[in-house]
């Protein structure tokens, strides 16, 4: 099975670095189903920005603090940035667990209409398309294709961008998931992924003739 681990770090340092946001917006939210999101997106052609990289490249000197809204307890995360932070010790990465993935749309759902949002969240796509319909977001795809080099606090040079090697180490179809919303830009990631199940009975179906849906 393909794994993420390779491309986390690098991911990190495109998200977390460059402070990759959902913008403040002064509109009010729509309340409408998560169907309906990436329809209404999509029909009305809402384009989000790209993301513009500094001409002046990347500053590891000035101190930056990221916030992050996710469901997990931190564990894994915390290592992460753990390990981000010795080549990036200028970067400060405040993560805070929201609750389940509808409270973190919840919350930054309110708190885009006064442009209180964080820079990241961990969610579900379909609230992606939410956000987007504010233009409260910012599309990855600069950042994915860029081959800016970056020099790390122990010397060491990285590319910004991802490799097509780190591309390749994701599941294809979670990761096209990410241009999903009618205008072929990158708007998410795929660090985790759910398995949706479906259960039955059997013998219940093939007693009345059914076919599972």
């Amino acid at each position: 099975m393909k794994t993420i681990k390779k491309a986390v770090i690098p991911i990190l340092i495109m998200l977390l670095a460059f402070s990759l946001a959902l913008t403040s917006c002064n509109q009010t939210i729509e309340d409408i189903s998560s169907s309906d999101y990436e329809h209404e997106f999509a029909e009305n052609n809402l384009l989000a920005s790209d993301f513009v990289i500094p001409s002046k490249g990347f500053d590891t000197s000035t101190p930056v603090t990221i916030t992050i809204y996710h469901t997990g307890g931190g564990g894994r995360l915390n290592t992460y940035i753990t390990k981000f932070n010795e080549l990036y010790p200028n970067i400060t990465v405040n993560h805070q667990q929201v609750g389940g993935y509808d409270d973190v749309r919840d919350q930054i759902k309110t708190e885009i209409a006064v442009g209180a949002q964080p820079n990241i969240a961990y969610c579900y796509p379909d609230h992606v398309a939410l956000y987007n319909m504010e233009k409260a977001t910012i599309s990855l795809d600069t950042l994915i294709e860029s081959d800016i080099t970056v020099t790390r606090d122990d010397g060491s040079t990285e590319t910004l961008g991802l490799t097509q090697d780190q591309i390749d180490d994701f599941i294809k179809g979670y990761y096209e998931e990410g241009k999903q919303f009618g205008d072929d830009k990158m708007y998410t990631l795929p660090l985790s992924k759910s398995t949706e199940v479906l259960y039955y009975n059997k013998t219940f179906f093939e007693k009345h003739n059914l076919k599972v849906p």
